[in-house]
């Protein structure tokens, strides 16, 4: 077990350290650059390379550490410094030419059949990357010096600028001001009588724009939290912008975002559009909330003394606090009371024992003794040991959760890579300390999802296997993808159940009632809407500042109004311009951190919840059981393993480093028990968790089946009508168990209750499918001598008829499944009122919302942020896309209160139902006048065949597929009956009678009605067949053009080549894709 990191240093010690690492890598590198270009090779000259980056960035990443989180000027001042020595010093390494030759040498030889391996062949070309991106592939020395100068600069503007931001600031507010936020805060603030110092601090930010009431000090806290660093910050940032454009530009880029494609696995015109369609969709469902606001706004007392409060505005600084009122009205969710089941200290124990169990490792606190194991006296630190197998030390893990003056200002997870072994981990947060020892701080439910998150990070990082310190990432658009895919398994209710609780008086633990755990998770994407398009607007906002037109384009951009700007285009809030103050009074764009942490990346967020999204449905969705005891063992398949393992874009994402999917220990269930030991046992709900295929649910799907089937066959043979009837046989199986229920030991399951009902109609549709109402008894109708018939089938033969088509049509629905649920996302209203109806039935909001979903995302999968990104979005249905995308709930909270007892009165009525319809068949028999009942008299009945057949059969048929298809039915009745036939048989085109089907009208309409349907058909399929041929096209024709582009702008650069870097290289590295 390797010894924990020391971090018991001064100012001094700091710098010492430093110039040692520093040192050290010079003497390696001199070294290998001493090697003949003849003999050098991966062993002798890449390995002690990557050796030392691993040592010297380990030992540098705890010096410059501080920086981040230390409150003590000097040692902080000590480790700026130190950031800023190693960073001009590792620039000046890609700027030997010795090495570079000897790296490109060495790449050359690999090309022509590379024997190293994936990894260090990855690594190789990274190595060489960084070589050309350092400008000597120019023929121009002032161009790579240039180049040099504009590297150091931007490191230093991005130090100052985040320097800015992170210091002692707030603002002095009244506790009148302050009416409203949560007293539990107000009492930790700095207090000066009746004022109280309020941070400006990212965590502050939230709860007082959350839960302030005065509008006005909302918008005081919001203007000078955005403005915070408007004194330096604004010109650093276009400083900033200005030098990266330059610097691409010297290497032969567009602009950034395109020097950035070679490492990331978008680009940025992709990613633009991406964006800008995700924009147009929000556009609606922005609104609609806007709306809500303004009405919830209206109806509040206009506030004393508050001259900004229009009621037919919404100002940046009013969303979050209407977005909690909203949530709140809409789906009742006191979050203060929830507040009460999460304190921090009982989270993050109870987060660490799930995530820690479902990936195999175990988390030992520590109690540290003294400032050589920790950084400040407030953090925790924790020993990782690897529970697959044999045991095994993995690392490091500290949580440092309290805010400080100069700590970094926000939610986060860093990572020190140090080896392959022992890698470090920190959970870095900004929550108020509590007053009292002993005392642990509440989160919000938003903290509590945060932590969740961020904590994940932490899981892929332990779970790296890589032994090159560059490699322990991901591409930097893919970097959220793993922790956010995790949330989606945060959002169930056992899991929230498991990390809720507080002591009664008793000292027991109660736990969140399940009813609230149901409005959250029914409330999940309730604020969603808002809170993408800041995503949206940040993401194009930091791509577009770096992919301008020209150079000049940036050197006159104004980065504070083109934001505010955005603001206002996408997310459609006012501003402080709208309140009577200058448009630029906000300089809300100086205090993000994005433009100088992603650079043109930003969009990573959007796009994970994109990719995540999709994973999650499509991969791990499927595989969820029924009941709450889940594990992940159960949630990671092999075919994922197998994609993240071979996945073409391994080598610019890294998957092999992403052991959330490929190698991770899955080994335990969620536990409901506050201990390790005790994590190993399922978690159990109030529900039974029978198995979903039980041999009553398949013996009553196969019953209620029979039912259905010979239903059809009389329906088809008779009228040539057939249905599923999903909703009947869920509702006749839920009744039959329902009357039994006393006698049986585990009551019906809504899964049991899915498996009846698709048993049922699988079965109920054989005699369609099979032809048994169609073409089977019409081969039997073929007496003419000619035609050699009639054929005749016997058992054996239909039986073996039968498995061959069954057989068939499994085959054939894979390819269909992906082209019209998939693609074409189809509507399927029946399976969305059965997946209500046993919502209802079972008194399930989750069930009733994924349901109602079901048109939204089609197969549980909304239709694919992923082919959107590909441009396969069909923009005939912007609608339906809007709600994929934002994958908002449907609003089912008129649907909770029907249980059981409300199900009483339907269940008489079916029985009723059932009664009248049996008697009426028994007098029918012996009264068949009652089958044709004369319309318009007895000569257009016996001519015309106008008689109508009176059947409760025929009435429930129509009750059951709705007023819809009834009317089409109706139309058609009597356009053939009442209109085509008599003028047929009046033309002679039908001379014959009215009953045959060779020269009477009746064979006549039948060609027409066949005519309407085969029309009907060729044209929708021949609809979509068009869509998929030319989403293909263009996808092929894109390709193309990409690789022309990509071909010309090679050329373009190889004129500028030196024989250091010839040919491809100043390409991207090997299995790089710059566009996926």
């Amino acid at each position: 077990m390797a010894a924990p990191p020391n971090f018991d240093w001064s100012a001094p010690a700091i710098l010492a350290e430093v110039d040692a690492i520093l040192a050290q890598t010079t003497r390696v590198w001199n070294l290998v650059g001493e090697i003949p270009l003849e003999n050098v090779t991966f062993e002798n000259t890449i390995l002690p390379i990557a050796q030392d980056e691993n040592e010297h960035l380990r030992r540098y990443y705890v010096v410059g550490w501080f920086a981040s989180v230390t409150s003590n000027d000097e040692i902080r001042a000590a480790s700026n410094e130190a950031r800023k020595k190693v960073l001009a010093f590792r620039k000046s390494l890609w700027g030997r030419e010795d090495i570079a030759e000897a790296v490109l040498e060495i790449w050359s030889d690999q090309q022509k059949g590379s024997r190293l391996g994936a990894e260090n062949m990855i690594y190789l070309n990274v190595l060489r990357q960084k070589f050309v991106d350092s400008g000597l592939a120019l023929k121009d020395r002032k161009s790579v010096s240039r180049l040099a100068d504009l590297e150091r600069e931007i490191k230093e503007s991005g130090s100052e600028y985040m320097k800015a931001l992170d210091g002692k600031q707030g603002l002095w507010m009244t506790l009148d001001e302050l009416q409203g936020v949560p007293e539990s805060a107000v009492l930790r603030w700095e207090a000066d009588q009746d004022k109280r110092f309020v941070p400006l601090k990212a965590a502050t930010f939230e709860l007082l724009l959350d839960h302030a009431d005065r509008e006005e000090t909302r918008k005081k806290f919001e203007i000078a939290f955005d403005n915070r660093a408007k004194d330096t910050n604004p010109a650093l940032l276009h400083r900033i912008l200005v030098l990266r454009d330059e610097q691409a530009r010297l290497l032969g880029y567009k602009h950034y975002a395109d020097w950035l494609a070679v490492t990331r696995m978008m680009c940025p015109d992709r990613a633009v559009a991406f964006l800008e369609d995700a924009a147009k969709v929000l556009s609606g469902p922005v609104k609609s909330r806007l709306d809500a606001f303004i009405g919830i706004k209206g109806s509040q007392p206009r506030e004393n003394g508050s001259p900004t409060s229009q009621l037919d505005k919404i100002y940046t600084w009013d969303s979050y606090y209407y977005e909690r009122l909203c949530r709140q009205q809409e789906y009742a969710v006191d979050e203060a009371a929830i507040q009460q089941y999460f304190p921090f200290d009982q989270v993050l124990d109870r987060v660490l024992q799930i995530q820690g169990a479902a990936f195999g490792f175990k988390f030992e606190k520590v109690n540290a003794q003294n400032s050589r194991d920790v950084w400040h006296e407030d953090v925790e630190m924790y020993k990782v040991w690897k529970e697959e197998g044999q045991k095994e030390f993995a690392g490091h893990f500290y949580v440092d959760a309290y805010a400080r003056d100069f700590k970094f200002g926000h939610r986060a997870h860093l990572a020190d890579d140090g080896s392959r072994v022992y890698p470090n981990s920190i959970y870095l947060a900004n929550y108020a300390k509590p007053s009292s020892p002993g005392e642990s701080v509440l989160l919000t439910f938003r903290d509590v999802v945060s932590c969740f998150h961020e904590i994940g990070h932490s899981f892929h990082n332990f779970s790296k296997t890589t032994k090159f310190w560059v490699l322990a990432t991901v591409a930097r658009d893919f970097v959220e993808t793993p922790s956010i895919l995790l949330e989606h398994f945060f959002w169930h209710m056992a899991v929230i159940r498991f990390l809720s609780g507080r002591r009664t008086a008793d000292g027991e633990e109660e736990k969140l009632p399940d009813r609230i755990i149901e409005q959250l998770i029914s409330s999940r994407f309730a604020g969603d809407i808002m809170a993408k398009s800041r995503l949206v607007r940040d993401g194009l906002a930091d791509l577009r500042m770096h992919m301008p037109e020209n150079h000049e384009e940036v050197v006159d951009m104004d980065p504070v109004r083109y934001y505010n700007c955005m603001r206002r285009e996408i997310c459609q809030l006012a501003g402080p311009e709208d309140a009577g103050m200058d448009q630029d009074s906000s300089k809300a764009i100086s205090r993000f951190r994005y433009p100088i942490l992603y650079a043109a990346s930003y969009y990573a967020y959007f796009l994970a919840g994109a990719i995540s999204y999709d994973l999650f449905e499509t991969k791990f969705r499927p595989l969820m059981p029924a009941t709450d005891a889940v594990t992940l063992e159960q949630l990671i398949n092999a075919e994922l393993k197998k994609e993240s393992r071979g996945c073409n874009s391994c080598n610019s994402c890294n998957y092999f480093n992403l052991n959330i999917f490929a190698t991770a220990a899955i080994s335990s269930t969620f536990s409901p028990a506050p201990t390790m030991e005790a994590s190993r046992q399922p978690i159990q709900d109030n529900d039974s968790h029978t198995a979903t295929l039980t041999p009553r649910a398949v013996a009553c799907g196969i019953l209620l089946g029979i039912v259905v089937c010979l239903a059809n066959m009389y329906f088809g043979l008779q009228a040539g009508m057939v249905s599923p009837m999903p909703m009947q046989s869920a509702l006749l199986g839920f009744a039959i168990f329902q009357s039994i229920r006393s006698r049986l030991s585990k009551a019906l399951t809504p899964a049991e209750t899915t498996l009846i009902e698709v048993i049922a109609g699988s079965l109920g549709l054989a005699p369609f499918t099979l032809g048994l109402t169609s073409f089977i008894p019409a081969l039997e109708f073929l007496t003419n001598p000619e035609e050699n018939g009639p054929f005749k089938f016997t058992n054996g033969q239909l039986l073996l008829w039968a498995m061959a088509t069954c057989g068939l049509g499994i085959i054939a629905a894979v390819p269909f499944r992906r082209l019209l649920i998939l693609r074409e996302s189809l509507p399927y209203p029946s399976a969305t009122a059965t997946g209500a109806l046993i919502g209802i039935l079972f008194k399930r909001p989750a069930i009733i919302a994924r349901a109602k979903q079901t048109q939204m995302r089609p197969c549980a999968s909304r239709v694919s942020h992923i082919s959107t990104v590909y441009g396969e979005r069909d923009e005939a249905d912007p609608g339906g896309d809007t709600e994929r995308l934002l994958g908002e709930n449907s609003r089912h909270g008129e649907d909770q209160g029907l249980g059981r007892d409300a199900n009483r009165p339907a269940l008489r009525m079916l029985l009723y139902a059932l009664a009248a319809s049996l008697s009426f068949g028994f007098i029918a028999y012996f009264l068949p006048i009652l089958h044709r009942v004369p319309i318009f008299g007895l000569n257009a009945a016996s001519h015309w065949m106008w008689a109508f057949d009176l059947s409760p059969a025929y009435i429930g048929y129509g009750i059951v597929i709705g007023p819809s298809i009834n009317a089409y039915v109706l139309i058609g009745a009597v356009v053939g009956w009442g209109i085509l036939s008599p003028v047929a048989k009046h033309r002679g085109w039908a001379p014959g009678q009215m009953t045959d089907f060779e020269n009477g009208p009746r064979g006549w309409i039948l060609c027409v009605g066949l005519g309407f349907i085969l029309g009907d058909t060729i044209v929708a399929v021949g609809w979509i067949c068009s869509k998929s041929f030319i989403c293909y096209a263009r996808r092929w024709v894109s390709n193309i053009v990409q690789r022309k582009q990509l071909s010309s702008s090679r050329d373009q650069r190889d004129g500028t080549e030196t024989p250091l870097l010839r040919e491809s290289n100043i390409n991207a590295p090997t299995g790089y894709s710059r566009s996926r």
